[in-house]
């Protein structure tokens, strides 16, 4: 993707002439830099770029390996989500078995060795699973202009998702009627009083992983920003959460003991 319009990056960007057609970070322009971070993944002539009529000319200029039917230009731009769905169906037309990626073309990736790797794996999920695979990184402080990705567990690969994290989704699981369980990857859906419920399951689960425990677990969701009207998770889950208690007991997912029973909700 290699659009925009020069805003961000004022006044060094203009319409014409963009962050991504800049050597900002580097001797060569952004998407130079985009497109040759491939390697051999993928080769030129499957290297699709999607700018606006006012690039199509620079992006040429700027990437003369590329055939120029592979340059597309949107008469009017309309954001990521017309732009992705653009790409599917000229990559459809072109191959309707293929697994393809979208790339930012304004990224910096200092490490292309394990960039490619990472490329390497997600083609290779994507082409045996049928799936959809996003690729984030980890985050330093907070963005508003982003979004952030929580991992789910539709894949069998569990890589390093917060242990946190893997719990609370697990811990969904359990918690849901079996028939919104089967939508989870999409939406968990459920009110407040399942998503308190959640959050103290996957407290009790840690206890039962090697070299977590409860109290780790709860000094990670604090760090992470889970939030609760006495402050800390601890605060909460000593005094501030009968009713997510009252909750699990009472779909038997928890014994009166206050131990987690391993069952799914019914």
């Amino acid at each position: 993707m290699a659009g925009g319009k020069g805003e961000r990056f004022w006044p060094q960007s203009r319409l014409r002439r963009p962050k991504h057609l800049l050597p900002i970070v580097g001797d060569k322009p952004m998407l130079r830099q985009t497109v040759d971070r491939l390697g051999d993944i993928v080769p030129p002539e499957n290297v699709l770029v999607v700018t606006n009529a006012e690039q199509r000319a620079a992006v040429l200029e700027v990437c003369p390996m590329l055939p120029p039917e592979n340059i597309v230009a949107e008469p009017v731009g309309r954001d990521t989500a017309a732009a992705v769905g653009l790409s599917t169906l000229l990559v459809e037309n072109r191959n309707p078995t293929a697994a393809f990626a979208m790339l930012s073309s304004d990224h910096v990736i200092h490490d292309e060795s394990a960039f490619q790797a990472t490329m390497e794996a997600a083609f290779s999920a994507a082409e045996s699973e049928d799936a959809l695979v996003t690729i984030g990184i980890t985050a330093t402080y907070p963005a508003t202009g982003y979004g952030y990705v929580e991992r789910g567990e539709l894949s069998q690969m569990i890589g390093d998702t917060p242990v946190h994290s893997f719990l609370h989704e697990t811990s969904h699981i359990v918690c849901m009627d079996s028939g919104r369980r089967s939508g989870l990857d999409r939406d968990a859906g459920g009110d407040a009083l399942e998503e308190a419920a959640v959050c103290y399951l996957q407290v009790l689960l840690a206890d039962h992983i090697a070299g977590v425990s409860r109290a780790r677990l709860m000094t990670d969701m604090d760090t992470w920003g889970y939030s609760f009207r006495l402050g800390s998770t601890r605060d909460w889950f000593e005094r501030d959460a009968e009713d997510a208690r009252e909750f699990l007991l009472t779909h038997g997912l928890i014994d009166e003991t206050g131990q987690a029973t391993f069952l799914l909700r019914s």
